[in-house]
């Protein structure tokens, strides 16, 4: 019984921290109307969210009495929290406040290798740069949310394999991070932090049930559910599902898997093949002049200029992944796809191959409901998502277990 009443007052607490975060300035009393919980007690929770430092009094406000109360709001120094994003060439940190504003961001990209004590060395270079630029106090910051390009294993912490950086497998990064920082430390897969951007800061923010998608070296997605009332989040390896019978092997092993006929390096790979064997093409040229060998972003380009060879070989890697997205939505029924901006590239006429086949591949009454939008946020994204799955595990709110009487067998 005391172990309920414990966590009933930490549910209580809780809720009152949400209700200022989102709804401040408040007074006491509009706390205690909208939540029934009684005055006293929300006198007591406020004075220890006060002593913690979580929040603050700003100020008084009129009320019918003619008193002027206390207004309370969130206090966004109370804590920071640091969010990383890595890849072969590419790094990305930012840090929010208790707010969830961005205080700090850098993008760059940066050739990693694969060596594991140059890319861990990276890392944690950038992680010290943005600390000390923002002048914060080891213990303001709250943690630390690293998102993975690959698999991770979530409890011990460790990177498991990625598909997309070579001789990237088990490392123990969590607690590599967390003897360099001496701050609690999340490692998670980056298509479900970027996800968890979407959830919190872009499209997907007025809708519990959502798919992010990632497209680039290879093909993944975020998801967000609605679970009495509370998102949850899950990563799902969308480039390794099976949408052909083609014979090409993927990086992971298997064949017709989506990533090896779909993702960038594909549609680079394809067109060469066929130039090969005596395709004309811009894409040649394109190469030669931007001083590069063919890639994924030229045939975009090239495609957007009407190539023939291009458009070709990116509507059938649209209409693959279209089928690819609308056996996820068959699974998950969301009520938004966000398409990372990668999928820009291909132009007005690739993306609109890609919405139909979405909603003609998707159930009728889920394809009818359906809303697919481009993200609007930009290529910290996967940063802004660790650092932000971070502090919401500061707000979460404690479930009341079901009572033993009704689980016991």
């Amino acid at each position: 019984m005391r172990n309920i009443i414990n966590l009933k007052r930490e549910r209580d607490n809780a809720i009152i921290l949400n209700l200022v975060r989102k709804f401040g300035p408040l007074s006491r009393s509009k706390i205690r109307s909208l939540t029934g919980i009684r005055l006293a007690s929300v006198t007591e929770y406020v004075k220890g969210l006060i002593e913690r430092g979580m929040i603050i009094e700003t100020g008084r406000e009129s009320s019918k009495s003619g008193r002027r109360r206390v207004s309370l709001e969130l206090n966004k120094d109370f804590g920071y929290t640091v969010g990383l994003e890595f890849r072969a060439d590419f790094i990305s940190v930012c840090v929010v406040d208790f707010s969830g504003v961005q205080i700090y961001r850098q993008s760059k990209s940066k050739p990693l290798g694969h060596n594991k004590d140059r890319i861990v060395d990276s890392i944690k270079g950038e992680l010290e740069r943005a600390i000390n630029y923002t002048s914060l106090e080891r213990g303001k910051i709250l943690g630390i949310g690293v998102a993975d390009p690959g698999m991770v294993d979530r409890e011990g912490g460790i990177s498991l394999f990625s598909t997309i950086v070579e001789g990237w497998e088990n490392v123990p990064l969590k607690q590599i991070l967390m003897d360099a920082f001496d701050r609690p430390v999340s490692l998670e897969q980056a298509p479900m932090l970027k996800a968890v951007s979407e959830a919190f800061a872009g499209k997907g923010a007025r809708h519990m049930n959502m798919i992010y998608v990632e497209y680039g070296e290879g093909l993944s997605c975020g998801v967000s559910l609605e679970n009495n009332g509370r998102r949850i989040f899950m990563s799902g390896e969308l480039g390794h599902n099976r949408v052909s019978d083609s014979e090409r092997t993927c990086n992971c092993g298997s064949f017709g898997c989506l990533e090896a006929i779909a993702s960038m390096p594909a549609l680079a790979r394809r067109v060469t093949e066929a130039i090969d064997l005596g395709a004309f093409s811009i894409m040649p040229r394109l190469s030669r002049i931007r001083g590069t060998e063919l890639t994924g972003e030229i045939v975009f380009e090239a495609a957007r200029k009407e190539d023939k060879l291009a458009v070709r070989i990116v509507d059938s890697a649209f209409e693959h992944i279209g089928v690819g997205i609308a056996n996820a939505v068959n699974l998950i029924n969301p009520d938004v796809v966000v398409l990372d901006q990668t999928f820009s590239l291909g132009g007005d006429h690739a993306l609109s191959l890609l919405e139909r086949t979405i909603k003609r591949e998707s159930i009728r009454n889920i394809a009818a409901k359906l809303k697919i939008f481009i993200s609007d946020l930009g290529e910290d994204i996967g940063a802004l998502g660790g650092a932000l799955f971070v502090l919401e595990s500061h707000f979460e709110i404690p479930t009341l277990p079901t009572p033993e009487c009704l689980t016991a067998s």
